[in-house]
């Protein structure tokens, strides 16, 4: 069935697939999502080829391109981004600061304006997630992966099944409910991460092997914590964002259109992403970092 597409090196990897760079028969570049039958039902896999299929005339969402299966995969021929991950592009420049976070984030309500427009909850926003069109200075921010997101009218979805990625999951999620607001939680935590290099909810004694249950805990009962170093030269409207994004009632958060008109982000534009206030770190930039290489992990439990 792949007769028509050519694989070549893995570029990304999770539990449940691999991607790979791949050609089709004229050589045109593509990034194709390989997903074992043995790990992935075919209702899911469908899900996810509908949902994109939804989104392929949106600019800020990795755009599907083919569907094809195997004896042993399903395959997802999709865009390639070639500015690659937030971690991947990130370390292509020098300069990191308040206006990258901001730049990034603005590009993530973006896509969740698209996204939550067509009644999608992504359910797993984190870095892993926001890819870069190119590696120019000024790329396009797009969301990929709707492998776990949904489709519904309802404005508060119950679920039987929670597969996520812990660290990021919203209050309301832990009851196995989910709504709009709650990928605007998970932004929160990303814009947090991004900022200091650090996650907001975690087992804050044992971050290198963490008890779910305890990052749950802390989800629920902890506020995010501002009052270290790394905060002291970060600007007031950053930390206003995240604390309207965490807010632990789901109606109180800001629609993506209200995070694009709050100051944070409107003070800035793509253009001076490497420009401006200069953080006193760079995320991703050390492999023992458990803070930054935590979002790679996805669990998945029945409740």
């Amino acid at each position: 069935m792949l007769s028509q597409y050519i694989l070549h090196d893995i570029i990304g990897k999770g539990g449940y697939s691999t991607i790979y760079k791949c050609t089709d028969h004229i050589g045109i570049r593509y990034a194709c999502k390989m997903l074992p039958k043995h790990k992935n039902k075919r209702e899911r896999v469908s899900q996810e080829i509908h949902l994109m299929k939804t989104m392929k005339s949106s600019s800020k969402v990795v755009r599907f391109i083919d569907a094809l299966e195997d004896d042993d995969n399903y395959y997802i021929i999709q865009e390639w981004c070639r500015g690659g991950s937030v971690e991947e592009y990130i370390k292509s420049y020098s300069q990191y600061g308040v206006n990258t976070v901001a730049s990034i984030v603005r590009g993530v309500s973006r896509s969740l304006y698209h996204l939550h427009e067509n009644n999608i909850i992504h359910r797993d926003i984190k870095s892993g997630n926001v890819l870069l069109g190119d590696k120019s200075d000024d790329a396009d921010v797009k969301l990929g992966d709707l492998g776990i997101s949904i489709m519904s009218k309802l404005e508060l979805v119950e679920v039987d099944n929670l597969v996520a990625t812990p660290w990021f999951m919203a209050p309301e999620n832990l009851s196995s409910k989910y709504h709009k607001k709650s990928d605007i939680w998970s932004l929160g935590v990303l814009t947090y991460q991004l900022l200091s290099g650090k996650l907001p909810f975690n087992d804050k004694k044992n971050i290198t092997n963490p008890s779910i249950a305890l990052i749950w805990r802390s989800i629920l009962n902890d506020e995010p914590n501002f009052s270290s170093k790394r905060w002291e030269t970060i600007d007031t409207d950053a930390i206003d964002f995240i604390k309207l994004c965490l807010n632990k009632d789901y109606e109180k958060r800001p629609t993506p259109v209200e995070c694009l008109n709050h100051p944070f982000l409107t003070k800035t534009d793509c253009n001076d992403r490497f420009k401006g206030q200069q953080l006193n770190y760079k995320p991703f930039e050390y492999t023992e970092n458990i803070d930054m290489n935590a979002v790679t992990l996805d669990m998945y439990y029945k409740l």
